[in-house]
């Protein structure tokens, strides 16, 4: 990929699903969620490709606001 382009641009479209193992556990002012998710992204040629990825995210509760303070992505255990 030449120098200064970003993946994203190499794609037209993406779709992103949460699957139905979404499971979100609250604990005072931190609350964290994991779900697996389905992706079908198509590239500007066309080439559709299709996935699934876990997602692992962290929320704290700053003055009122719930912000993510982590979040991390990988290929879920088969």
């Amino acid at each position: 990929m030449p120098r200064g382009r970003s993946l994203v641009s190499t794609y037209k479209s993406a779709a992103f699903t949460l699957n139905d193992d979404a499971a979100i556990h609250p604990h005072g002012d931190l609350v964290w969620a994991t779900a697996t998710v389905k992706e079908q992204m198509t590239t500007k040629a066309g080439k559709v490709e299709m996935g699934n990825f876990r997602w692992t995210v962290v929320f704290e509760n700053q003055d009122g606001k719930w912000l993510i303070v982590h979040e991390h992505v990988s290929a879920p255990l088969q």
